[in-house]
Order: structure tokens, then C-alpha cells, then sequence
């Protein structure tokens, strides 16, 4: 495990994380894997470790969770004279820009991978990344400095909460606070995992026990046991910025993205359910949707599958000819399954084979090679390509001949 110290709004930060290197690659990518709430960078690295050789990985604690420290270990740090409570109560936007001003201390730019929580800072990383990469940080501000360089003062002011929406124009501000020398994006590709970020309606049993709580509150009694699961364990600052967070509305943040996204859920996910997955879908435009068999923590066993797909292309293919009556949909079916492509293939009433085929772009430049060949009775005229939206059937597991 490595450490890289950062300061942000005046504070000095330790961000705990792990590098693993690239496995295949001479020239790899980066991928930077992101927890939900509550957990840790040792679960996605227990998940994704064998996965995505391609790239260098990094796994990187949030502050206040795993060995990265926020809260009442800092208590004896801050000047007592500046009123920088609320200044330390981080929302969504702070933890984002920590990850950015983390990434560009390291001199990477990277995909950016999101579990729960996690999703939530990795759009919004995306979000201030179309602002901040048009700027060079500030570091008295937020960026980064190396350990070995003296942290800027700064005159910290009160933050004055928002409310349970998000406020973009707060991190837009932060943004703009910057100067004017271009530097490059940091934010690649975004996947998502069970994201948060939908506000879902609480069920009667969690709305009681808010309620309850807030009686208790009023009475000056403290009654640990009604807080959320997620909270108990909670430090009082890490408490107040879970209060902030969980109910936070990226509506407005997922529709405003325009990076790349893959979203992977799980079908019997209850934390966030399905159905905040088919919104986020609907609310980013370059966005697509898989679903797979599981809960919350539906990838911990499945690394290997959500690379498939993530990597996965989608072709729609018109084969002309003497293609029909000859064999040539279990000829392109036999080679879809030795590719291990998806899809399906079927005789259309103008004599044509229609395929719609997902998979490797290197599998499917393979499959186009075979099917303008094809079976030893057909007579291939012509074959027509053209990549299409990849459909979520197409990933059932197999190919299919339609009738």
C-alpha cells in the first residue's frame, strides 16, 4: 500500500491507496477503482484484481475510510479561531475533487471505475473535469502538493450547506476559482457500478425510525441504534457528511454528463434498486445498460464478465447472395460460438441474412472475415456492416437463430 498527501481547502490529506501494475499492455491505460460508502479500496481490489490487464489499476481509500483519515483524528490540526466546521462537512463535489487533485498529483489521466457512493464521485469527477481541464489548479485552493512541499495557508470561510440536492453551481465555482492555463482532461471512461444518485422513496420501517430520531434529537437524546447501518461505526464529522450525501439528487448531474458510460447493476440489488439503474441510463445519453444476476455487491465474483462486456461491441450485418436454404445461419452460428459472440441470425424476406453480433472488436473482425466466405453452398455477394446499440438480450450467453 501507498500513500500520496494532498491539500485540500486548507487541510492536509492522506489518501491511502493501492498501485497494481499493468499485467499485459506496453503502453496501458489507467483505471482508478472507486468504494461505495462504508467500505474500502481492499473489496474492489479483491474484485478487479485479475481483471482489465490491460490497464495499471488504483485503488484508492476516500477520505474516512480504509487508511485514509477524516475526522476526529484532525480535531487537534484545525485552529480552533476559524469557524470551519461546516468547511469540513464534505459533500459529493469535495470528494471529487480530492480524487481529481489526487489523479493530477500523480500525472495520470484514467478511466474511472464507481461502486454505490463511489458512482457518485466518479460522475462528478467527470462533470468538473470539462471545467478543470481548462484551467491549472490552484492548490492553495484545492490541488494537490507533494509531502515534501510546504502547504499554502488559507483563510478558511463557513460553507453553507445546500440542502439534500447537489449544488453544481458550488462546484462550478470551485472550478472557475482557478487560472487560465490549459491542462489535459484527467477523466476517461466512467462505469458505473450500482450507483447512488436517484432518490428513491424510503420504505415505512426507515421513514419511522427518521422520524424517531428526529424526536430523540429534540429531546437531547441519543439513541445510536436508530441511526442507518451505514453510519453507526461513523465518526461525528464522517456522520454529519453522510447526512449530507446519502440523499443527495444527481438527476441533474447524470443528465449534464457527456463522458463515455458503462452501467452494470445488479437485478436483485435492494440498497439501489434496478430501477435507479434504468434512470441513470435514460438521464446520460452516452450511457449503456447491463444488468446481471446478484445484489449490491454483485461484482465482487463477476470482474471477468463486467470486462467482457464493458469491452463488448455491437455490429448489425446484411449478408447478400445465395445465402438462404444453404446452411448459412448455423454456419454463422457455429462461428459465433467459437468466437464467443452474442447475438442472433435470421432469413429476411428479400433473400438477405440479417446478424446482429457483440463481442470483442478483434472476435468480431474475425466473424466478418468468415462470413464473407461462408458455408461451401453459398454464394456471398456481399456483406454489409455497421456498428448498432449493443442490447441487453444480445448478452444472454449465447447465439440464436430466429425464425
Amino acid at each position: 500500500m501507498a500513500s500520496r498527501r494532498i491539500t485540500y481547502l486548507g487541510e492536509s490529506l492522506e489518501i491511502a491507496y493501492i498501485k497494481q501494475a499493468c499485467q499485459k499492455a506496453q503502453e496501458p491505460r489507467n483505471i482508478v477503482f472507486l468504494h461505495g460508502w462504508g467500505s474500502h479500496k481492499e473489496l474492489m481490489h479483491q474484485a478487479f484484481a485479475k481483471s482489465f490487464a490491460d490497464y495499471t489499476h488504483y485503488y484508492i481509500d476516500l477520505p474516512g475510510f480504509g487508511a485514509s483519515p477524516y475526522g476526529e483524528e484532525l480535531e487537534s490540526k484545525v485552529d480552533s479561531s476559524l469557524d470551519t466546521q461546516e468547511l469540513r462537512i464534505l459533500d459529493t463535489s469535495d470528494y471529487a475533487h480530492i480524487v481529481l487533485a489526487f489523479l493530477r498529483e500523480l500525472g495520470i489521466r484514467a478511466d474511472i471505475v464507481g461502486h454505490s457512493f463511489g458512482g457518485k464521485v466518479a460522475v462528478m469527477c467527470g462533470k468538473l473535469d470539462s471545467v478543470l481541464g481548462n484551467h491549472s489548479p490552484d492548490c492553495s485552493h484545492f490541488g494537490a502538493v507533494t509531502t515534501d512541499k510546504v502547504a499554502p495557508t488559507l483563510k478558511c470561510e463557513q460553507n453553507k450547506r445546500s440542502g439534500a440536492g447537489v449544488s453544481s453551481q458550488a462546484s462550478l465555482e470551485k472550478a472557475k476559482s482557478t487560472s487560465e492555463q490549459p491542462t489535459p482532461k484527467t477523466i476517461g471512461e466512467i462505469i458505473l457500478l450500482s450507483s447512488a444518485g436517484i432518490v428513491c422513496k424510503k420504505p415505512l420501517k426507515v421513514r419511522a425510525k427518521i422520524a424517531c430520531a428526529k424526536i430523540a434529537k429534540l429531546a437531547h437524546i441519543r439513541l445510536p441504534f436508530l441511526r442507518a447501518s451505514d453510519a453507526r461505526a461513523l465518526n461525528p464529522t464522517m456522520y454529519s457528511i453522510f447526512k449530507r450525501v446519502v440523499d443527495e439528487d444527481f438527476s441533474p448531474i447524470f443528465a449534464a454528463c457527456r463522458h463515455n458510460v458503462s452501467i452494470f447493476w445488479g437485478r436483485d440489488d435492494k440498497a439501489t434498486p434496478l430501477e435507479s439503474g434504468e434512470k441513470i441510463h435514460a438521464l446520460i445519453p452516452s450511457s449503456r445498460l447491463f444488468v446481471l444476476e446478484g445484489d449490491h455487491y454483485f461484482f465482487i465474483n463477476q470482474a471477468t464478465r463486467i470486462e467482457s462486456m464493458y469491452h463488448s461491441q455491437a455490429w448489425h450485418i446484411k449478408v447478400c447472395g445465395k445465402v438462404q436454404g444453404v446452411g448459412y445461419r448455423k454456419f454463422a452460428k457455429a462461428k459465433a460460438d467459437e468466437l464467443a459472440l452474442y447475438g442472433s441470425t435470421q432469413n429476411l424476406p428479400d433473400g438477405s441474412v440479417e446478424i446482429f453480433a457483440c463481442g470483442s472488436s478483434e472476435s468480431l473482425e474475425q466473424f466478418l472475415q468468415a462470413l464473407r466466405v461462408g458455408p461451401s453452398r453459398a454464394q456471398v455477394q456481399e456483406v454489409h456492416s455497421e456498428p448498432c446499440t449493443l442490447k441487453q438480450e444480445w448478452l444472454a450467453g449465447e447465439f440464436r437463430i430466429l425464425t
